[in-house]
């Protein structure tokens, strides 16, 4: 290991940045897949907050060894605006990527440097000269082609993957802010701190409106059942049908059917779906 790191640290610099460039779009694509598989399962903010919940356990025998002290940040509203913004975006990219191909979402998050040169020069004010605006406008121009508004074929998850890549450009706005005064780590440890705090309450309330609604339909498949038991006991109800369905048939089957023959038949059919 040591020597792989060796070898890649005598890389010229611009190489290192390739190299780190195509490992994160690697890693970054298997978690979009996780995402897609999970988003089968639970909502995407509960994967979210899991991320985040994941994140400080990792990060807690740094914390408790003194490596890095999050209590002592002196900026610690800046944190959580950037958390803030982080956090959304996201559980605005889990949710593009449930809802959209993987292809289409990953593609359409490759938009996030353009909303960048935007975030620089109006927010941050920066120069930025007519090449790389050119260049921006015919990205746009490529991320319209691919969304297509207007066609029918526009679909919701593609505003929010373009919302996920607005919203990441203003949090590593934020990041390049703190990074002033502030260590990756130290950044990295307020991120999951605060992102799991914010994400709790409605992860915790999206779990627990699935559990009511399954508590909810066991308690109507329930009452049905006793209803059902109830109907089929006094027999009123059957008699009723029964005469309803030889009356409805008399003609095509000749006044054969009884009411007994009937009544047996739904009590049947009602059984048979009460189980």
């Amino acid at each position: 290991m040591r020597l792989a790191v060796a070898q890649l640290r005598r890389l010229p610099p611009n190489m290192q940045g390739a190299l780190w460039l195509v490992s994160g779009g690697f890693i970054f694509t298997s978690n979009s897949a996780m995402i897609r598989l999970l988003s089968t399962e639970i909502e995407s903010v509960q994967t979210a907050f899991f991320r985040a919940f994941f994140s400080v356990l990792l990060l807690a025998p740094m914390m408790l060894t003194g490596r890095v002290k999050p209590w002592q940040s002196e900026r610690i509203q800046g944190h959580f605006w950037r958390t803030a913004m982080g956090t959304t975006s996201m559980v605005l990219g889990f949710y593009a990527v449930s809802m959209l191909p993987l292809a289409d979402a990953t593609a359409i998050a490759f938009s996030q440097p353009l909303f960048s040169v935007v975030v620089a020069a109006v927010i941050a004010g920066e120069k930025v000269r007519w090449r790389r605006w050119s260049a921006t406008i015919v990205g746009f121009a490529g991320v319209l082609v691919m969304v297509r508004p207007g066609a029918e074929s526009l679909q919701p998850g593609a505003l929010i993957a373009l919302a996920n890549a607005a919203t990441v450009a203003l949090s590593i706005l934020l990041v390049k802010r703190l990074s002033d005064s502030e260590t990756p780590l130290m950044i990295l440890t307020q991120f999951a701190l605060f992102s799991t705090l914010l994400l709790a309450p409605p992860a915790i309330w999206m779990d627990a409106r699935d559990h009511m609604q399954t508590e909810s339909l066991g308690l109507m498949g329930a009452g049905w059942r006793a209803e059902t038991a109830q109907m089929l006991d006094e027999g009123r109800f059957l008699d009723g049908l029964a005469h309803d369905i030889i009356e409805s048939r008399a003609s095509s089957l000749g006044n054969t059917m009884r009411p007994g023959d009937a009544r047996v038949s739904l009590e049947r059919q009602l059984v048979t779906n009460a189980i």
